[in-house]
Order: structure tokens, then sequence, then C-alpha cells
């Protein structure tokens, strides 16, 4: 049962989300797959841009601070995730694409329970299996860096092996935003055929404070697949010299089980 499961969940009889648009419970069957254990890093699709011949992503000044430092998770827009995990496909042959919302949900929901947070106990608990504030200062302070970032991985996996499901920054699906679901179909659902904005899950926040609020299983968040430049608040005529899609991460599904 995808979706806001809190009015059929005997915990809560009521719904965990205050967004409207988890509100549509509806089941769905999938396709065996695999997802990715951790969120694609910079090192990792440098590896792609230079064996394709693309431009490296997040090269201004601002941008070199973070993008260097240990398993970063990748900032990259949708269309350059998708174009990464079809290739590393490619390169090992086996199909590899974005996960699509459905098979996101089922695999941080522990195959499909009533799995509230994505973590290694369904619950937050700061500093533990969360980075909270002091961590990434330490991690700034051992690195030299003036950014907010850390490496992925660091803390505990979901009992299915899957890490940083809940933070280090909103994972791209394959699905267009609807925002009542409108599932395609219910077997192997793929969201709607058309749309403006990209459904993205997991958080960039920082802190279990704030993830355990904005970072749930369920939740939903959507967002242009290309952002365009961060506007200047100073200049309406410029733009800030920053990688737009920092926030923006992915991890692959392999579909050849």
């Amino acid at each position: 049962m995808m979706g806001d499961f809190g009015p059929i969940d005997p915990r809560a009889s009521m719904p965990y989300s205050g967004d409207q648009n988890d509100d549509v419970l509806h089941e769905v069957t999938l396709s065996d797959y695999s997802l990715g254990a951790y969120k694609v890093t910079y090192e990792d699709f440098d590896v792609f841009t230079e064996a394709t011949g693309r431009e490296r992503i997040a090269q201004q000044e601002m941008d070199r601070s973070y993008r260097t430092l240990p398993n970063i998770a990748a900032g990259v827009d949708w269309q350059g995730a998708k174009n990464y995990c079809q290739w590393i496909g490619q390169q090992v042959r086996i199909r590899m694409d974005l996960p699509t919302e459905a098979q996101w949900e089922y695999a941080a929901r522990n195959r499909g329970k009533m799995i509230v947070w994505p973590t290694d106990i369904g619950v937050v608990e700061n500093g533990r299996n969360v980075a909270n504030f002091a961590h990434y200062a330490e991690f700034s302070s051992q690195h030299n860096s003036t950014g907010d970032s850390s490496s992925v991985g660091l803390f505990p996996a979901t009992p299915l092996g899957l890490y940083d499901l809940i933070d280090h920054g909103f994972e791209w699906v394959g699905d267009w935003y609807s925002p009542n679901y409108e599932p395609s179909k219910a077997i192997n659902p793929t969201g709607p055929t058309s749309g403006s904005e990209r459904v993205q899950r997991s958080h960039s926040s920082r802190g279990g404070d704030t993830l355990a609020i904005v970072s749930m299983t369920i939740t939903r968040f959507h967002s242009n697949p290309s952002p365009p430049p961060q506007q200047s608040a100073l200049d309406e005529n410029s733009t800030i010299p920053v990688n737009q899609n920092s926030s923006n991460a992915f991890r692959c599904v392999s579909l050849d089980n």
C-alpha cells in the first residue's frame, strides 16, 4: 500500500504527514529489482563525464570547497542522473535507470512495511543514525572545508543495506510529479506520462531534529528537472556562480534480477 499509511496503522490511526500529496493510498505490485546502496558521488560521476566526453559538473569556485571532499553525494540535474544510470548499466550489461517512485518507497519501507523513517531502526536518533550539526562541523574541520557536507555511508544502513535514504540530498526518481500520484498502472507504476516537475525523495536537511519532520519514507517532493542558475538577490540580471543542483542527488536501480 503506497502512500501515507498512517490511517491504517494501529500505532497512529491518522496521517503521519501533513502534506496532501501523499494521502492517496493505493496498492501497487513491483517486479524484482535492486536499489543502489549509496547515493552516487562526485567521484563516481566524474568517471562518467570523463568516459563520455562531457564537461565535469560543479566546477565553479564556490563548488570546489565541497565537491572535492571524499564521497560527497553528486549534485546533478534529472537528465544527468538518468544518463549516468543508463550508462553504468551499459558498462556492466545490466538494465539500469533511476528508480521509480514506487520502487524507492518500497525499498525505504523495508519491502513495503509500515516504516515511517528510513533509518536502521525506523526512527531518528540524532547523532547516532543520522548526522547532527556537530558531525558536519567536525567533518569540515578535518578536511579544511567551509561547507556543511559530509561523506555518504557514515551512519548505519537500513535493514536492506541502504545508506542515507533520509538525508544527504533530495533523490531524483523517474516519475513526473502529480499532486495525487495518479498512478499510471497498478503493476510497476511509472507515474504520469508527462509533467513539468520530477518527483524527489529523501531530503537535504542537516540534523536529525529537522529530518524527523521533513523526511519520512512516504514524503514526496518535486522540482524542475533542470533547475535554472540561482538568481542573485542583489542584481536581477546576474546569477550566482554555483551548482544549482547541489542538493539534488540520486542512486540507481538495477532491473535485471
